[in-house]
């Protein structure tokens, strides 16, 4: 367990830093958000006339990267690597 850890802290700490790398470059950031920002109706409750479907699904794909992007730029890494372990 002790070796599982230690490697999921290694990679959770690379992953921290390429993000945080990204996030440094505000040109790249200002337009992966506007990029990924969820533009579109996603309401599939049937009254949203001529919804597509496949739009809402790639919209909402779009926007859970921002989400991944943002979580490990503002989470510390202690955090993510209690996750990865499932603690």
């Amino acid at each position: 367990m002790a070796d599982k850890k230690e490697e999921i802290q290694i990679a959770v700490e690379q992953l921290k830093k390429a993000y945080e790398l990204l996030a440094q470059n505000k040109v790249v950031m200002e337009d992966l958000r506007n990029f990924c920002a969820l533009s579109i109706p996603t309401d599939m409750s049937g009254k949203t006339p001529n919804l597509d479907i496949n739009k809402v699904m790639v919209a909402t794909g779009r926007a859970t990267v921002m989400d991944r992007i943002d979580y490990f730029i503002n989470t510390p890494t202690a955090q993510i690597v209690k996750q990865y372990l499932g603690v």
